[in-house]
């Protein structure tokens, strides 16, 4: 689901850019969510911890 509103913002997005217009409200829905998308993944990401971070000792 995700994937799919994510292409369709990237979709609408360049439609808007080449001069082709969808309905208002959906074209803003679709654009919206590609904000929000890459808004989580840049500021998610660092957020969240990771495994690679942790660097455990080992004792023998």
């Amino acid at each position: 689901m995700l994937a799919a509103t994510t292409l369709a913002g990237a979709c609408a997005l360049l439609m808007s850019m080449m001069g082709l217009r969808l309905r208002l409200e959906l074209e803003l829905f679709l654009m919206l969510n590609l904000l929000l998308l890459l808004l989580l993944l840049r500021f998610g990401a660092s957020a969240a911890p990771t495994e690679r971070t942790h660097h455990p000792t080992t004792t023998m």
